[in-house]
């Protein structure tokens, strides 16, 4: 009995439309210049033919594409999901046992959340999950990735960066998070932001090790006081 291969998005991508692409590019040579002594009708034909064909490949990577970006994205904020959020996590980490580079894991979680969507609704809940992520967003530097990890919990993979740059970001997050939200209704609500900080170190092999440490911070953070971060190493905040 033979078992069913289901493929990711990316490798789909990868291993079938892209490869089919190029070997189309090179079949297309072939024939016309197979083709160049036949008559004219036969080679508008023949070339007619490889266009409809080639269509139908871009068309399916397109489409292809179009996949890939739902699968890895979070349909009501448009960040990062778990699963990309995941993939780039443990890609940074294998780069910085590699190469000894810095980098910082951040875990996210929304204080006053429920009540929103307890008084006000989950509409309105779903406003506030897209305001704050604009806002996380506009305080992130190109190239770190921020993920909904879902329900109100963020993650932020902050590469090449200090204690100090990791420490500075999560005051900007709790800063800007804290400011009131005025809901398509004409509500104003307001939601704080706790977060717990995880630098790498050597003695980290594993995700689960990283998003442990993280965690543990972002306990001690809800603690002792919402709306503050704190960062796991030696636990000084």
């Amino acid at each position: 009995m033979q078992a069913d291969v289901h493929l990711a998005p990316d490798t789909v991508l990868d291993t079938v439309l892209d490869p089919a692409l190029d070997a189309l590019a090179r079949l297309s040579a072939l024939a016309l210049s197979a083709c160049a002594q036949r008559p004219p009708e036969a080679q508008q034909q023949t070339q007619a033919d490889l266009h409809t064909v080639e269509q139908a490949l871009l068309e399916n990577q397109q489409r292809g594409h179009r996949l890939q970006t739902l699968a890895l994205s979070d349909a009501l904020t448009g960040l990062s999901n778990r699963v990309h959020f995941e993939r780039a996590l443990a890609a940074e980490l294998g780069h910085a046992m590699r190469m000894d580079s810095p980098f910082t894991l951040l875990l996210l979680d929304l204080d006053g959340f429920k009540a929103i969507n307890d008084g006000f609704g989950h509409a309105a809940g779903d406003e506030v999950l897209r305001e704050v992520s604009q806002r996380i967003t506009q305080q992130m530097r190109q190239g770190d990735v921020l993920a909904r990890l879902g329900g109100d919990e963020f993650g932020i993979v902050m590469r090449d960066g200090s204690d100090d740059e990791a420490k500075a970001l999560a005051r900007r997050i709790v800063k800007a998070v804290s400011h009131p939200i005025t809901l398509s209704s004409g509500d104003v609500v307001g939601v704080g932001v706790s977060i717990g900080l995880a630098a790498y170190a050597d003695s980290i092999t594993s995700v689960r090790t990283l998003m442990g440490h993280a965690d543990q911070a972002l306990y001690q953070a809800k603690k002792q006081n919402e709306h503050r971060w704190k960062m796991f190493v030696g636990m000084r905040a």
